[in-house]
């Protein structure tokens, strides 16, 4: 009988820690769960979604400018062919990644 109660005081007790760590947890879901919605309400994912899709259109017109680089230097060196001893200038240069544009 007194290894029962044992037994008995040893599985309380598991479940009483059991018990206090579900609390826990619960307390912490609903603190992300208030977090997030915070976030949400802010609009910091819907800009983030906004500044990604800006970027990648930003990469898109990168990619087209090259094109369109390279289209015109190819341009200029067959019109330059035909001219003796002339310097050729480059029509654009390389754009700048800089905010002030220089």
């Amino acid at each position: 009988m007194e290894q029962m109660r044992k037994d008995l005081d040893e599985v309380m007790s598991a479940v009483r820690n059991m018990d206090g760590a579900m609390l826990y947890m619960s307390q912490r879901v609903a603190w992300n769960e208030v977090c997030f919605q915070q976030v949400q309400d802010s609009g910091v994912i819907h800009m983030a979604e906004m500044i990604k899709k800006v970027m990648d259109d930003h990469k898109k017109l990168q990619g087209q400018l090259n094109m369109f680089s390279m289209r015109l230097a190819a341009l200029q060196s067959q019109d330059g062919d035909g001219e003796s001893g002339g310097s050729h200038q480059k029509i654009m240069g390389k754009p700048s990644m800089n905010k002030f544009g220089s």
